[in-house]
């Protein structure tokens, strides 16, 4: 397996994680009974909730732009020094996003946000 499959394997263990966090934040904070019920009553999704939704968000969306670009390189055979750095910094960056999201830092977190961009547009241009 190349190391950018290995890193689009940890970026979705990342997804896991998160969402196994965001499910036991709403089991502390909300009880048992809403977590487990069909949620037809939303709750609103405000402070360190709120972030950790959206931090599972921005990287579901991120996830449709990296797999597809690890799964073409994988397909074509294509793994260099070029592609191996853009996965480590996406998945780099990913986390960094992840923490920096749920904890509120803003700038480091648009910054980590931007550097997973880079990572998979270094990946690209080693398609062409």
């Amino acid at each position: 397996m190349t190391l950018e499959l290995w890193m689009l394997l940890g970026s979705s263990m990342l997804l896991f994680v998160l969402i196994m966090v965001q499910q036991l934040h709403v089991d502390l904070t909300l009880g048992p009974k809403y977590a487990l019920s069909n949620r037809e009553e939303a709750k609103p999704s405000t402070g360190i909730s709120g972030r950790i939704d959206r931090a599972i968000l921005n990287l579901r969306e991120n996830l449709l732009l990296f797999a597809p670009v690890v799964l073409i390189l994988a397909i074509a055979k294509i793994s260099n020094g070029a592609t191996q750095n853009g996965a480590i910094l996406f998945f780099v960056a990913r986390i960094v996003h992840a923490f920096t999201y749920i904890l509120g830092i803003t700038g480091i977190r648009s910054l980590a946000w931007f550097a997973g961009i880079i990572g998979i547009g270094i990946m690209l241009w080693a398609l062409f």
